[in-house]
């Protein structure tokens, strides 16, 4: 299946890359530019920020909105479908009808409504590490961390590390007052050329200049 050429035109105008076997559909948001590695699949009614990165073999199901400056490793699986474990079966059968669509038995059954991706919402300013797997639904906050291998089946805050199956609070990036003034300041939103001579290996040295930006404009 062919990605939407109208993205990968305007995403190479751009400066972005999207592989030749990468899938992104026409039905995509995206906020040039980006960056799709080898096998990476995006799937329709999801939105990605500027310079976001997906990493190879990683999938993206529907309706997951991803921020900016995404760091995606790979063969992570983001916003996967949830069923229901309190009805009779846990199969798409009594809900979905694209599995089987040929099959009349199939299509007969009368389905109920089931939702299999609810909105996942991945932050600005996220890592998610090699094979990491985030369920449907979940909120992945701010400049959050989520360490390679982790199963994430409940909500992130904003500049946590987590890691492990189900994944937990390993701890914070930085102080609680510093987490308070970068939500606040919002780099992410500010232009790239604008953020040239940060000081970024010095975090309070950033939030100064950052600080400073933000009165300017």
């Amino acid at each position: 299946m062919p990605s939407c050429e109208k993205i990968i035109l305007e995403n190479k105008n751009n400066g972005g890359s999207i592989a030749p076997n990468a899938f992104i559909p026409s039905g995509a948001t995206v906020e040039y530019p980006i960056n799709l590695m080898h096998n990476t699949t995006v799937y329709a009614s999801t939105s990605l920020g500027r310079y976001s990165y997906i990493n190879v073999n990683t999938v993206i199901y529907p309706n997951v909105s991803i921020g900016r400056y995404c760091s995606i490793a790979r063969n992570c699986e983001i916003g996967v479908a949830n069923h229901p474990i309190d009805w009779l079966s846990t199969h798409p059968f009594q809900f979905d009808l694209t599995i089987f669509k040929n099959n009349d038995d199939y299509n007969h059954v009368i389905k109920k409504d089931w939702k299999l991706h609810s909105k996942t919402m991945i932050g600005s300013d996220v890592w998610i590490g090699a094979k990491v797997i985030i369920n449907t639904g979940i909120s992945i906050g701010h400049g959050s961390i989520i360490a390679g291998g982790a199963v994430v089946t409940k909500d992130v805050p904003p500049y946590a590390i987590v890691g492990g199956i189900p994944a937990k609070i390993i701890k914070y990036r930085f102080e609680e007052n510093v987490i308070i003034k970068l939500l606040d300041l919002e780099w992410w939103k500010i232009d790239l050329k604008e953020l040239n001579d940060i000081s970024f290996n010095n975090i309070n040295s950033a939030i100064i200049e950052l600080s400073k930006i933000k009165e300017i404009r």
